[in-house]
């Protein structure tokens, strides 16, 4: 199997020990190769994985190469493909930050592997972009070498190929839907999610390619963010997400807190979901029902919320860019929100001074409250 001097029993357990190593990751995703920390981490998990699969198959002489084409694989590689939204922003869940950095030669490889070529251009038109070829920023030796060794030769002007109109991964209720103005997002799995946050329903959404309704994402980790107390930090918690407010209450952490009746559906050239928020917050006694609808060719996005229940229920809406109240409309430089059955929002400018959020955010960002009496409707203008 293997070329050095060991000996063929030595050999032979350093690859079964390797291969029984990435089996145990790789029992941690989902048939469909959704990685629940996001775009973020995607290059020290898919691509790590990439990376360890094509060492095996080169010492063994091409015995790892059959799987490449296995199904979870090549969802693994196309996973970075369908959360790009434009440019430097990717859709955010969990411990994720928008700018989730440039693709490289690791992924160029990856998506020759699995024959997907979304990622193959993808990565060649981020390696065209950047600015430096050295890779000052990264810490691994092997990506180093991969892009000495095939960075130059791949960089190309190529745009990527566009993703599906509309994805949905079952094993963290991530979905997407998308035209030629808007990309939306919801995730409509549980609080109990590798690095996440309390979450659940929130929403995401881009204007051709600018963040109009934000995830914050992650302040910088310190101990605290792996203690009992993370679920206490302030971009972990639903209030700072775009999600309501019961009677004061916010989203539990844990499996156990999940939406229920999730729906998928088309409607002629409109893709909706629906789901019930109120099993994610402690104590129930109410109901609060989102439904999202993206009508392509240009007619629109809408969110209508419906709650019901004795206790006020107050809505945030997260914006990287200040809103202004106009006349039953929300407007910021990246797009606006129509609402139907609200008053005025009470909006506050939020100070940014983590380092690690501002890689990604200005020094402000803003939230909107919404009071919701009962059905509450989003028109996002195009």
């Amino acid at each position: 199997m293997f070329t050095s001097g060991y000996g063929q029993d030595v050999k032979r357990r350093v690859a079964e020990q390797a291969a029984y190593s990435l089996d145990c990751f790789l029992n941690g995703y989902g048939p469909d190769g959704c990685c629940e920390e996001g775009a973020e981490y995607y290059h020290h998990a898919g691509i790590t994985l990439w990376g360890a699969l094509e060492v095996l198959d080169r010492v063994s002489g091409g015995h790892f190469a059959p799987l490449f084409q296995e199904e979870k694989l090549r969802n693994i590689a196309a996973y970075i493909v369908n959360v790009h939204v434009d440019g430097d922003y990717y859709l955010n869940y969990a411990d994720c930050m928008p700018k989730a950095g440039l693709r490289g030669a690791g992924e160029y490889l990856f998506g020759r592997r699995t024959g997907a070529p979304g990622l193959c251009e993808l990565a060649a038109a981020d390696v065209s972009r950047r600015e430096t070829r050295d890779l000052p920023g990264s810490k691994s030796l092997f990506e180093r070498l991969l892009d000495a060794l095939c960075g130059q030769a791949l960089a190309g002007p190529a745009a990527p190929l566009p993703p599906g109109e509309e994805v949905f991964y079952p094993s963290t209720g991530l979905w997407i839907a998308r035209d030629e103005t808007w990309c939306v997002s919801l995730r409509a799995g549980h609080n109990g999610v590798s690095h996440g946050h309390c979450d659940a329903g929130s929403l995401i959404v881009y204007r051709r390619g600018q963040p109009l309704l934000i995830d914050v994402g992650v302040e910088t980790y310190t101990a605290k963010t792996f203690s009992p107390e993370r679920y206490t930090i302030w971009t972990m918690r639903s209030d700072w997400h775009n999600l309501p407010t019961v009677g004061g209450r916010v989203q539990g952490s844990g499996r156990q807190y999940a939406p229920a009746g999730v729906k998928r559906y088309r409607e002629g050239n409109t893709s909706v979901i629906e789901l019930e928020l109120a099993p994610t917050y402690p104590g129930g006694g109410f109901s609060y029902t989102r439904r999202v609808a993206l009508e392509r060719g240009g007619k629109g996005l809408t969110v209508t919320d419906r709650y019901q229940g004795g206790e006020e229920a107050v809505l945030s809406l997260l914006f990287a860019r200040r809103p202004v109240w106009r006349g039953g409309v929300l407007e910021t430089p990246a797009g606006s929100i129509r609402l139907e059955g609200a008053g005025e929002p009470a909006v506050e400018a939020v100070p940014i001074q983590d380092p690690h959020l501002r890689k990604s955010w200005p020094g402000t960002l803003y939230r909107a409250r919404v009071s919701v009496g009962g059905a509450l409707t989003l028109e996002f203008l195009p």
